[in-house]
């Protein structure tokens, strides 16, 4: 009938569905293995960069956060430290400000590296030793397994393994998480993945309300939900059909590439991290000819996207899926998904949906042929939702070149809020650039930057943090472990004579959490406005503006487009052969002065955003005015030698979304080119400068405008001897404009 029904038919499925537990619903083929020629390697192939391993750190926590540059200093002159300090790789900062120094792969004593720090600043702080660890997760294991089975078992596959226990998790009867080192355990981590929560909120406001903590507590990246209470505000990515009847809620860093336009009814769909998701609801008050066309919709708006996953409540029983029996509803279903060529995912026999008239298996997930064998750990969880329907939570595996929220190589961030000047300026006081060749000073000077960034700041990635709810506490918490318990009481006591009781103990604990979220949100909200009585630009005014701020809007991701979006913004132009001026002598190009620096530089604002680099403006200010004279010395290399480092060629594109513009067309999207913010400091030094050039020879040049640029361009030489021996023309004869300078050179 379809890649639906030759997937779901199998004999081992109809006999296990009577047996109390199964192992094994079905079993696909296995396929020929055919030998595969060895194919000569590609030269055009880009060679995937292999991730730098993560060594052994000692962590240095001061008592006062004004000692960090103290310590730094103590750890360079203390003699008896030399050695020690010689295996430190990095200094760089932590998430929580304290100082990691990150020691080199052929440290082979990390703890007695600690140690000997230890006891040398015992007096300003303290510092430990830490090295890389890592969790094994180890599903699938029965009940009888010990943990003495585990230790042994894992021994014969990895030294050291010497911290094992056993937790009860909610994703997960029981598993195992044995701590060893990382590198002993590589071969085993497992790969980048994207986790799936699959719900049906029943219409229901406590549901919605819990499915905020849900996502939090097992770390979900996107939500497929249906038959909503209401749609989630901005700055929340949230995609729904034009009934709010289906959702999509990307709650973590899985970039969106291309989705729906919202005029669709009962379902709606997005490509994310270039899987399309599509999300559906069938409500039972669809007749048999409105469902059937509801499905047709879908198969005709899925025809093509692949790989694809079709997730949500259809409402249809089918002895496919472990129901009692099939009725038209599940046939119309799997007819109607056989064009697809997609797969069931749903296994055993556990209900999906659960009410007091019984149970039900109608929340269902579709994966396609190629997506399939990369769907990991579906099952059907246990947690509470508030709802009549239970969470179904799964795993995707990510293409092997496909990459999520992560930044491209070479793009590094930091977070600006954690600058510490002191430490920052500790680290790069000992520089000293000589002059030489261009770029390998520019090198060196930008490479000293980035090790003071590291040792005065925390990294700030691109992943999105996830913000714990605002109105959760552990009240609600106990609350919500009442209902679960009640619930499964009330289940289990069905038919039985205190079937009443149970349910009347359930429904008393459903509203207690229900009252306990209404007062948790009560009082968040008289603090929240007692808060804007005492500060006006504070929190109050930031989720105000949260919700008054259009959703956030992320550059597109999908390759043909952004090479056509490329292609159009930037057609190529063959450009015309000039001859470049001849070099003059070096002696006749002034060095930058004093005051032309400081005006190049003052310029530069401290919340503007970074470029490639991902210095921070605060960071390069404060770098300009510790190391002064470097900064001179190699701007006059760079214009004495006619070289702009080619480092500082390069640009960040990121493509904006103009309002209301169609997202799949390229002229729709307003590029934006990152530059370097030391780049920037040499260009304005060469656009004052040829700024000066033009109007010293037309006579526009004053003493106060000269004097705004700095004393130097006050002195005695031909300022249009600098780099040109005649002013910009154009083809017109007019002279080019100064603002246009800095483009033309």
């Amino acid at each position: 009938m379809g890649g639906v029904k030759d997937a779901a038919k199998d004999p081992k499925s109809e006999s296990s569905s009577t047996a109390d537990w199964q192992q094994v619903q079905r079993k696909r083929r296995d396929k020929k293995v055919t030998p595969v020629k060895a194919k000569a390697p590609d030269p055009k192939a880009k060679v995937k960069p292999v991730g730098r391993p993560r060594t052994g750190v000692v962590v240095v926590k001061a008592k006062d956060p004004k000692s960090y540059a103290e310590i730094l200093k103590l750890l360079r002159s203390e003699p008896t430290l030399q050695d020690s300090v010689s295996s430190v790789n990095k200094v760089r900062r932590s998430a929580g400000g304290e100082l990691l120094l990150q020691l080199d792969r052929a440290c082979t004593s990390p703890d007695e590296l600690g140690r000997k720090l230890d006891s040398a600043i015992v007096e300003l702080g303290s510092a430990t030793s830490r090295t890389p660890m890592t969790a094994i997760e180890i599903k699938d294991l029965d009940e009888v397994t010990t943990k003495e089975e585990i230790c042994g078992a894992l021994r014969t596959h990895l030294d050291g393994a010497t911290e094992l226990g056993l937790e009860a998790d909610s994703r997960f009867a029981e598993r195992g998480l044995p701590a060893c080192q990382e590198v002993r355990a590589k071969h085993i981590m497992e790969a980048k993945r994207i986790r799936f929560l699959q719900l049906n909120l029943n219409h229901c406001e406590i549901a919605q309300n819990l499915v905020l903590r849900t996502v939090e507590k097992l770390s979900i990246d996107v939500a497929i939900l249906c038959d909503q209470h209401r749609p989630l505000m901005p700055p929340r990515t949230w995609i729904s059909d034009a009934d709010n009847q289906s959702a999509i809620w990307v709650c973590g860093g899985a970039p969106v590439q291309r989705y729906s336009s919202g005029q669709s009814h009962f379902y709606t769909w997005a490509q994310i991290a270039g899987i399309f998701i599509f999300s559906i609801y069938a409500p039972p008050r669809l007749s048999h000819e409105e469902f059937t066309g509801l499905l047709s919709n879908i198969v005709d708006e899925a025809r093509g996207k692949t790989p694809i996953l079709v997730a949500g409540d259809f409402n249809a029983w089918s002895t496919e899926w472990g129901s009692r029996e099939t009725k038209p509803r599940g046939e119309a279903l799997l007819d109607a998904l056989a064009p697809l060529d997609v797969l069931l995912l749903n296994t055993g026999s556990k209900p999906t949906f659960v009410g007091q008239q019984g149970e039900s298996i109608v929340d269902l997930t579709f994966a396609g042929v190629s997506l399939h064998d990369r769907v990991r750990s579906w099952h059907v969880s246990d947690v509470y939702t508030g709802s009549d329907h239970q969470a179904i939570v799964f795993e995707v595996l990510l293409e092997e070149n496909r990459i999520v929220s992560r930044p491209p190589a070479g793009n590094r961030k930091w977070s600006a809020r954690t600058f510490d000047g002191d430490c920052f300026a500790e680290v790069v006081s000992a520089m000293n650039i000589r002059p030489g060749i261009p770029e390998d000073m520019v090198d060196e000077l930008m490479s000293t930057i980035v090790r003071a960034c590291d040792a005065s700041m925390s990294g700030g990635g691109d992943r999105r943090r996830r913000e714990p709810v605002y109105w959760w506490n552990d009240s609600i918490e106990e609350c919500r472990r009442s209902c679960l318990r009640l619930r499964r009481r009330a289940q289990r006591a069905r038919g039985l004579a205190d079937e009443t009781i149970c349910r009347e103990e359930f429904a008393d604990a459903r509203r207690r959490l229900h009252r306990a979220i209404k007062a948790s949100k009560r009082l968040c909200w008289r603090q929240l406005c007692d808060e804007a009585d005492c500060d006006v630009w504070g929190k109050p005014y930031r989720v105000v503006m949260s919700r008054l701020r259009a959703p956030r809007t992320s550059p597109p991701s999908a390759p043909e487009l952004v090479r056509r979006a490329v292609s159009t913004l930037f057609p190529m132009i063959v450009p015309r052969p000039i001859d470049a001026p001849p070099l003059l002598e070096e002696h006749l190009i002034p060095e930058v002065g004093v005051e032309e620096l400081r005006w190049a530089y003052g310029r530069v604002r401290i919340g503007a955003a970074p470029g490639p680099d991902g210095i921070p403006n605060i960071a390069l200010k404060a770098a300009v005015e510790a190391c002064f004279e470097n900064f001179r010395r190699v701007f006059t290399v760079c214009l004495r030698k006619g070289c702009f480092p080619t480092r500082w060629k390069r640009q960040r594109l990121v493509l904006m979304l103009k309002p209301g513009k169609p997202a799949m067309e390229p002229s729709s999207y307003r590029p934006l080119c990152m530059l370097d913010t030391a780049g920037k400091i040499l260009e304005r030094i060469i656009a004052g400068r040829l700024e000066t050039t033009q109007r010293d020879l037309l006579g526009w040049r004053t003493r106060s405008t000269a004097s705004a640029k700095g004393d130097q361009l006050l002195t005695p030489y031909r300022p249009s001897s600098v780099l040109h021996e005649q002013p910009l023309v154009a083809n017109d004869g007019t002279v080019v404009p100064s603002s246009t300078a800095p483009s033309s050179l």
